[in-house]
């Protein structure tokens, strides 16, 4: 099966590219339904483009629903642009659309009229043929004709819901107007809509573009969080590597926070999901339209911050906390107050990688758990804070790496050490026990000063690196 959901997504673009220029036009000839027209499409535009990570569409979007009148126009001028730029430029593989049918002036018809840089037109005269064409090519799109000169169309239709692999696909079956029965029939059987015979060209292109974006729309659900409708990690990585490497471009700045939802008594377990619902609806109204939020995991969620360097989020985020603490103040006893978050903040400019930046932000996270007031650390805030130091002895210095990664991600100063043992204890089984229990050296007492600068000297250097 196809398994890359951008290339849905723009298969509707073409359709609202059409809507958006019609909704223009009616403005500028003054009629009252073109500005709610305009807000309704750039409503489903903001959501969908983050979803499928075109940011540039969502900020487009965004822009004619924050516009005054007088700017409508010119906003909406710009998301249009917006929209045939990326039709125009993203490189997505094409999805085949497979037309099974007799009658060649209709394959002719419908091949003309759906092929673009985003279909193709797969043509099968025959039950026999289509079999065959699915056996070879993945299919997003099926239009069956119900007269076939080897197999009944409805027979067919059968057969394909029973494939695994065309279980799921959207079939509009092509008919001439029939009874209801045999309408009600072929939907029992697994028909999606049906074309009318003798074939309406245009309006058969939305209804199989509108039917191919659904069916995207629906692969593509698994990217949202199903209790927040955030974005999932996969969805935000996404969106993230896009967000990256246009900063590498532009030179602009970028941030990620790393946000704990702080729960109240009670209220984990039964009623969990409602804390988080609550929480997302509160934080998602007090950020920006652009700024892309997504659940991590349980009660860990990541921000994304597009243009904004570290001390724009950090301001954002404690604007934030506020709007929720005002808003759990004003909460009726018969509420469920909003819960509260501490964030860590980071930026994530230069290339720095998803995995890194996480990581970051998880350290600045519990930075903001164990400091006293401080519900939001940045990365320019821990360069003032006080951490607490860890001695690390041992031996094994890749061992050592890792303690010491992971022991800083927890926000404490680690400092490892080579062991040089020096005593006055000399006998064999004491310079065995000692090496026994993880010692890198062993020096007598007395010593020699040369001998004992020369060892260290080796097991500095031996040590390498370190971590930090």
């Amino acid at each position: 099966m196809i398994d890359d959901a951008r290339r849905w997504y723009c298969q509707g673009l073409s359709l609202q590219v059409d809507a958006m220029d019609r909704a223009i036009r009616a403005l500028s000839n003054g009629e009252r339904e073109a500005a709610p027209s305009l807000q309704r499409l750039a409503r489903g535009l903001r959501e969908s483009g983050q979803c499928f990570g075109f940011s540039e569409i969502s900020e487009a979007a965004t822009a004619i629903l924050e516009a005054e009148p007088e700017r409508l126009e010119e906003s909406a001028s710009r998301l249009l642009d917006t929209l045939r730029t990326v039709t125009a430029v993203v490189d997505t593989a094409v999805v085949n659309v497979l037309y099974v049918g007799a009658d060649q002036t209709i394959a002719r018809a419908i091949t003309a009229a759906l092929s673009d840089r985003h279909r193709e037109v797969k043509v099968a005269l025959t039950a026999e043929q289509a079999e065959r064409v699915l056996d070879e090519y993945e299919v997003g799109l099926i239009l069956l004709d119900l007269v076939l000169p080897d197999r009944d169309g409805r027979d067919l239709l059968s057969a394909l819901r029973r494939r695994p692999d065309t279980a799921g696909l959207p079939i509009l079956v092509l008919s001439k107007p029939s009874s209801i029965g045999l309408r009600s029939e072929c939907f029992a059987l697994g028909a999606d809509g049906f074309v009318s015979r003798p074939l309406d060209v245009g309006a058969l292109v939305p209804e199989v573009v509108s039917a191919l974006q659904r069916f995207g729309e629906i692969r593509a659900e698994p990217r949202r969080d199903p209790v927040t409708h955030f974005l999932n990690r996969a969805a935000f990585s996404e969106t993230y590597a896009y967000h990256a490497s246009l900063s590498a471009r532009n030179r602009s700045p970028l941030s990620v926070a790393v946000i704990g939802l702080e729960r109240g008594n009670g209220e984990n377990g039964v009623g969990g999901d409602t804390v988080a619902r609550t929480f997302a609806q509160a934080l998602a109204k007090s950020l920006r339209e652009v700024d892309v939020i997504a659940r991590w995991g349980g009660d860990d969620y990541v921000v994304l911050f597009p243009g904004t360097g570290v001390h724009g989020a950090t301001v954002a985020l404690k604007k934030a906390l506020r709007s929720l603490a005002e808003s759990a103040a004003s909460a009726d006893s018969g509420q469920r107050k909003v819960a509260s978050f501490t964030a860590g903040v980071v930026a994530a400019t230069g290339g720095a990688s998803l995995t890194d930046v996480i990581a970051e932000g998880d350290r600045l996270l519990y930075v903001a758990r164990t400091s006293h007031g401080d519900r939001v650390v940045s990365t320019e805030d821990a360069l003032a804070q006080q951490t607490r130091l860890i001695v690390l002895a041992e031996d094994d210095q890749v061992t050592a790496n890792v303690i010491q990664h992971r022991l800083a991600r927890e926000g404490f100063q680690v400092r490892h050490f080579p062991v040089l043992m020096l005593t006055s204890l000399g006998s064999e089984q004491d310079i065995v026990r000692a090496f026994q229990l993880g010692a890198n050296d062993y020096m007598t007492k007395p010593f020699s000063s040369a001998e004992l600068k020369a060892r260290i000297h080796r097991l500095v250097e031996g040590a390498g690196p370190r971590v930090r």
